[in-house]
């Protein structure tokens, strides 16, 4: 699977047999995408016509995709975040995550192997909460996104991090089994 990066909060999930949108901002981005995933519940956000459109907490299941939805109620909005499960490993995307959360939505994520996590500040978490989360969900990667224009850049988040900002790449694979256990890798996907 491939993880692709359109800015912002906007994923895309690509697999041999099925295309997800996470977010997705334009209407392309609709076209042969068999699920879209939205991190709020909103009756205008955009359908899938032959598809599932997944926009509420809870499992869902389909051929070649399951994920879990799990609601974090903050101070000014609610976020739905999403662990993806999958052969080669889970996939967590936070969405627009906007405060650090509970104990009881960490717990309900599960087992995270890469972490999708907004680390811009402002109306996302910012670069200290971002960190403070990855340490507690322990992933094997992290991939931020939800940074630039009008947010913090990247820089406060790798600094936090102590490492070097790595090459980006325009598209991120994995397999869980070539995954370090005991380093963590930051990938830095372009937009």
């Amino acid at each position: 699977m491939n993880i692709i990066w359109h800015g912002g909060s906007t994923i895309e999930l690509k697999g041999k047999k099925y295309r997800a949108f996470l977010n997705p901002v334009k209407d392309d981005q609709l076209k042969e995408t068999q699920v879209v995933v939205y991190d709020h519940t909103d009756e205008k956000h955009k359908d899938v016509e032959e598809g599932l459109m997944i926009n509420w907490p809870g499992e869902y299941d389909m051929s070649g995709f399951s994920c879990k939805g799990v609601e974090f109620e903050g101070k000014d909005k609610s976020t739905i975040a999403y662990t993806f499960h999958r052969q080669a490993g889970n996939i967590t995307w936070l969405g627009e995550l906007a405060e650090y959360p509970n104990e009881a939505f960490i717990e309900a994520l599960g087992e995270v192997h890469v972490l999708i996590i907004p680390v811009g500040g402002k109306d996302v978490l910012n670069a200290k909460d971002a960190f403070k989360l990855v340490e507690e969900l322990e992933p094997m990667v992290v991939i931020p996104i939800c940074y630039g224009g009008d947010r913090d850049g990247l820089q406060p988040f790798i600094k936090e991090m102590d490492v070097k900002l790595p090459e980006s790449q325009k598209s991120f694979s994995f397999k869980k089994s070539a995954l370090s256990q005991e380093q963590m890798e930051l990938v830095i996907l372009e937009d």
